[in-house]
């Protein structure tokens, strides 16, 4: 398989997956050279800043991971410096992992890898991958491994079920770093000298409809049967109602498909749903009312799984009623407004939302419209991201979400959706994994890909016209990849041509 690590190490595969020893994880040509002497166990080093930019030595373990195990899924390394107390996260040294404890998979991959790396190796070091990762401790289903008391081993983490980021670690493992370890200066990133850079690799989801790509989507995400515990539908025609399903499915590391079915889904989005699903009872969302997806398209699911609508009298209230949804679960406290009838500038902040799990409202240009308004009352709302540019959303309505007590907005725009994409990837992906690339005129596909690259590949989406990349894009690209970084384009060649691919390509060598 492929190497992912940032500076091109042995992969977490070799390693977890195969059980190697840590010396035969050296790579090829350093097999004369003795590994390191195993780190010492990491000091605590608590949040005393903030500065939530994503630390390389974070990233790359959490590449590591999410290459050895597909199953799993990328729950953020960043955290609002404003949202809840102190973090790791708000220093960028620290990484949730997106695997559940009541995924019989996932939960068996959590604690095949957690084992591996809390493991003795071959000279008797114990806890040997723990301490050249450089890791201060883990959190995952109520309890806590931390190298300051590594001799008790796992003790009982004190949680509560209703506290924000799922405060008793059931739904994601979090890792946190010391400033060694999340700055590459620990044992394992030095263990071995640099190789050969690999070429540049670049994939293409090809598919005719936006449903089709989000079936692509969804079998490459979760490629074994059963593994989805959550699935959003929405119609494909209700591009609105698509974002909202894909970034709720972004947040809660579940599935999006899209049907133009009315009374049914489609067969291929059928063998797609029961796919992810298996045998297990799995929560279904529908996104949309019921003129666009009837109850009797819902009552052909209801017999072993749990169904739910999501949906208002209108785009806005549908959007209100599935950021009330997130918040309950998240308690974010930071919202993603976006332009009703500027969704392609909006686009890009689809995946950071997704990748965040910050919920999306939509306003009119000129007023904020009552229902988002509504919104950020009710959920306690202190931060605001303006998704476009003032031909997306006025200056007017900025000045009325400023003047709520206590609330923070930050305005995130361009010239262009193509400009605005490159802007929010600089803000939001400092150390980006990859790369996807979409028509800006085709804002449900996109959608997709923009939950899907921002959660799972933690990648910006960039926008194109379809025939070519600007120079501003190639040059983002250029600046803050590294040589394991990959690209992903979603669409046919006829929507998107080749020049496009081979300028990403070029662009990551």
């Amino acid at each position: 398989m492929r190497d992912l690590t940032t500076r091109g190490r042995a992969t977490l595969l070799a390693v977890l997956i195969a059980a190697v020893t840590l010396a035969g994880a050296v790579p090829a040509g350093a097999a004369q050279q003795a590994a390191p002497p195993v780190d010492p166990y990491a000091p605590y080093e608590p949040q005393d800043a903030c500065d939530p930019t994503p630390k390389p030595g974070v990233v790359a373990f959490a590449k590591l991971l999410l290459e050895a195990y597909p199953l799993s899924g990328w729950s953020g390394i960043s955290r609002d410096c404003a949202v809840g107390g102190r973090s790791e996260h708000k220093e960028g040294r620290a990484f949730d992992w997106a695997v559940s404890v009541s995924n019989p998979q996932q939960r068996a991959v959590a604690e095949d890898a957690l084992a591996r790396l809390l493991g003795t190796d071959e000279d008797g070091n114990r806890h040997a991958l723990f301490r050249r990762f450089g890791l201060m401790y883990v959190i995952w289903n109520r309890q806590i491994f931390s190298a300051t008391q590594a001799d008790a081993g796992w003790r009982p983490y004190a949680c509560s079920s209703a506290a924000s980021y799922d405060d008793c670690h059931v739904n994601h493992v979090h890792f946190s770093f010391s400033t060694a370890g999340a700055g590459m200066r620990t044992s394992w990133w030095t263990m071995a000298p640099e190789p050969a850079p690999p070429a540049s690799v670049v994939d293409r989801i090809v598919a005719p409809t936006p449903a089709r790509v989000a079936i692509e989507i969804s079998a490459g995400a979760f490629p074994s049967a059963g593994s989805a515990e959550q699935v959003y539908i929405a119609h494909a025609d209700e591009r609105h109602d698509a974002m909202i399903a894909s970034v709720m499915a972004g947040a809660s590391h579940g599935a999006v498909l899209l049907t133009r079915g009315r009374k049914a889904l489609e067969a291929r989005v059928d063998t797609e749903l029961r796919r992810l699903v298996g045998d297990q009872r799995a929560t279904l969302t529908f996104v949309g009312d019921t003129a666009t997806l009837p109850d009797e398209l819902l009552d052909a699911y209801r017999d072993g799984h749990e169904v739910r609508r999501v949906a208002g009298a209108d785009a806005f209230g549908t959007a209100r009623a599935a950021a009330l949804d997130m918040e309950q679960t998240g308690q974010q406290r930071t919202a993603v407004v976006v332009g009703a009838s500027a969704l392609d500038e909006a686009l890009p902040m689809v995946a950071v939302a997704a990748a965040n799990d910050w919920p999306v409202i939509f306003t009119g240009r000129d007023e904020l419209h009552a229902d988002a308004r509504r919104f950020l009352l009710e959920a306690g709302v202190t931060q605001v991201h303006l998704a476009g540019s003032t031909r997306a959303i006025a200056r007017s309505v900025r000045r009325q979400i400023a003047e709520l007590e206590g609330m923070r907005v930050t305005r995130h725009g361009g010239q262009d959706p193509e400009g605005i994409s490159v802007a929010v990837a600089d803000s939001f992906f400092a150390i980006p994994s990859g790369y996807a690339v979409a028509r800006q005129d085709d804002p449900v596909t996109a959608a997709v890909a923009a939950a899907y690259a921002g959660e799972r590949r933690h990648a910006p989406l960039l926008l194109t016209d379809g025939a070519a990349l600007r120079a501003e894009t190639t040059d983002y690209i250029i600046r803050t990849s590294s040589p394991d970084s990959v690209g992903l384009v979603f669409g046919a060649a006829d929507a998107v041509q080749p020049r496009v691919e081979r300028q990403l390509r070029r662009a990551l060598r």
